[in-house]
C-alpha cells in the first residue's frame, strides 16, 4: 500500500492511529481491514477538502 499511494512513514503511522481509533470506537480489541479501509477514506477526504 505504501508504494501504491506513495506514503511516507509518518503517513502510515497516522493512518494506523486512525485505524486504532476507529476500532476503539467500535469496541473491538484488534484492528481489522475494514478499519484501515475507513481510515484511508478519511485520509482521502482530509486531503481533498482540507489539503492535509
Amino acid at each position: 500500500m505504501a508504494e501504491r499511494f506513495k506514503l511516507g512513514w509518518p503517513s502510515i503511522e497516522h493512518n494506523l492511529g486512525r485505524s486504532r481509533t476507529i476500532a476503539d470506537q467500535e469496541g473491538i480489541p484488534g484492528m481489522q481491514v475494514t478499519h484501515e479501509s475507513e481510515a484511508n477514506q478519511y485520509r482521502y477526504l482530509e486531503r481533498k477538502f482540507w489539503g492535509g
